[in-house]
């Protein structure tokens, strides 16, 4: 009984740990198989074309595509694309059948938008036609974070830190990630139209404070003490509950709000400026935070300031300073420049440029903590 328990046992194990294994190597194998016939089908294709019979390749070339397209996209797969579609098109445009040509490079730029043909091989027809269509189909795309060095996810493909230009992307739909280390991941969705600046702005919120849980100790037995002094406590303690409500109290009152301004181009030798108009509200200011990205060759040429409404009050938060970093980020708060003045109105950024340079605020936003009225 016992053998045969342990037998059983045994089997249980080979079956749970050594088949798995051997299921993934066959199916790894069955891969490589699959690939290797696709890749002589692609030769056979290529034989064919050279004997001039186009139709037969033609017919191998979608037949290949067609298996290709219900693999998953591994490297391997995305290779054997490109070489069957730029194949495909090119052997209709052989036989003058421009319109399947146009249409299976159509299907392979979204693909492959990086994808740029061999000027000392393919004749200059071909050239032009896929020259047009890179114009209709692709686009750039800029994506720019405050603060920058996020890390962009393009349908979960890593696309690179931002400040970041895509030069060549295919028009659609796209859905971006953002990550960056002590700040909220963003998801937001990108939309890529083609002969249009496509530009998506993010401020990345803060990551909130986890809070740490403490064991809580038991408190230990105390001996007995006399009357007045459990009075004098309870005193001391209402007196501190009723300290702690108030504050309580008074600081759920202030509020906070913030504001996203335009970017806007810094001209040379000039006075830049944009404007945020904020209404129906009013209190007393207790903070003014602010945050921007400056896109400039020398910020020792740039003073930058806010003005509160009706200009009563001016706020300088850069004054012609060196700074190595491009874009260069400029943040803070102060608990005292804006008190006195009334929220509601026109707050303007204004950027004093005295030199013959140019550039851009890529992104900019104001913050305030107030207590309303």
């Amino acid at each position: 009984m016992n053998n045969e328990l342990e037998k059983s046992q045994y089997f249980l194990l080979i079956f749970c740990f050594v088949f798995p294994d051997i299921a993934v190597s066959a199916k790894k194998s069955q891969e490589i198989q699959e690939q290797k016939d696709y890749r002589q089908r692609l030769e056979e294709a290529e034989e064919l074309y050279s004997n001039g019979k186009f139709e037969e390749a033609i017919a191998i070339y979608q037949e290949v595509i067609a298996q290709l397209e219900k693999e998953s996209f591994t490297s391997e797969t995305k290779n054997l694309i490109e070489k069957a579609l730029s194949s495909l098109a090119f052997t209709y445009f052989t036989i003058q059948l421009f319109d399947p040509a146009e249409e299976q490079l159509t299907k392979l730029l979204p693909y492959f938008p990086e994808k740029e043909l061999d000027k000392d091989f393919y004749p200059e027809k071909f050239l032009q036609i896929f020259s047009e269509l890179q114009k209709r189909i692709l686009a750039t795309a800029e994506i720019i974070t405050f603060p920058a060095g996020a890390t962009i996810f393009i349908e979960d493909q890593p696309a690179g830190k931002t400040p970041l230009k895509i030069e060549k992307i295919a028009q659609g739909d796209y859905l971006l990630k953002i990550v960056l280390e002590g700040y909220e991941t963003e998801i937001r969705r990108l939309t890529i139209a083609p002969e249009k600046e496509n530009r998506a702005e993010i401020f990345i919120k803060q990551a909130q404070a986890v809070p740490t849980l403490t064991e809580k100790k038991q408190p230990e037995k105390k001996k007995k003490k006399s009357l007045l002094l459990p009075l004098a406590g309870g005193v001391l303690i209402a007196g501190a509950i009723a300290f702690i409500i108030l504050k309580k109290k008074l600081s759920s009152e202030e509020q906070y709000s913030e504001w996203i301004g335009q970017p806007f181009n810094i001209e040379a030798n000039h006075d830049s400026e944009k404007t945020i108009t904020i209404s129906q509200l009013e209190g007393k200011i207790t903070s003014f935070s602010y945050a921007m990205n400056v896109d400039f060759p020398n910020m020792e040429e740039l003073e930058i300031y806010f003005s509160s409404p009706d200009n009563h009050f001016q706020y300088v938060i850069w004054n012609r300073q060196f700074s190595s970093q491009l874009p260069t980020i400029i943040k803070g708060q102060d608990i005292t420049a804006f008190n006195e003045a009334k929220i509601s109105g026109s707050w303007k950024l204004v950027v004093k440029n005295s030199s013959g340079l140019v550039g851009e605020i890529q992104a900019w936003k104001i913050g305030l903590h107030y207590f309303p009225k």
